[in-house]
């Protein structure tokens, strides 16, 4: 079999063809976004970065794959490229801190949507929308 008959094969071609399909859609999902709902049980933050974390007891949805303790991080006043987050910056979340004190203090639900990037320091996804209950 010469080169020109695999060119020219449908078999070929046809899972060429699924092959790249394949890699497009796991490309696409590994930054989906995803979201989980529960009770804040912690916030810290970082004087080194200047970044929030707040750790979620998931009690429906799901975090990202990536996000292996069901933790996000942000910055309250802007992004910073200096962070330790693959993908670029943390995000920018000014009043994300005041409702989250809110919903930890009252012991209210939350949904938090991530960005499907997580830190490569401690699998902390970045944050993305929350949603008092």
């Amino acid at each position: 079999m010469c080169a020109s008959d695999i060119q020219s094969n449908p078999f070929i071609n046809i899972m060429k063809k699924i092959a790249i399909l394949a890699l497009a859609l796991a490309a696409s999902s590994a930054f989906a976004t995803t979201s989980a709902t529960g009770k804040i049980s912690s916030i810290s933050f970082s004087n080194q970065n200047q970044t929030y974390t707040v750790a979620l007891s998931v009690t429906s949805g799901a975090p990202a794959s990536c996000n292996t303790t069901a933790t996000y991080v942000f910055q309250s006043t802007r992004g910073d490229a200096s962070v330790n987050v693959t993908g670029g910056e943390s995000p920018s979340f000014p009043q994300g801190l005041e409702m989250l004190l809110a919903a930890y203090n009252g012991a209210k639900t939350v949904t938090i949507k991530g960005l499907g990037i997580c830190t490569t320091a401690n699998g902390a996804e970045q944050l993305g929308v929350v949603t008092l209950q």
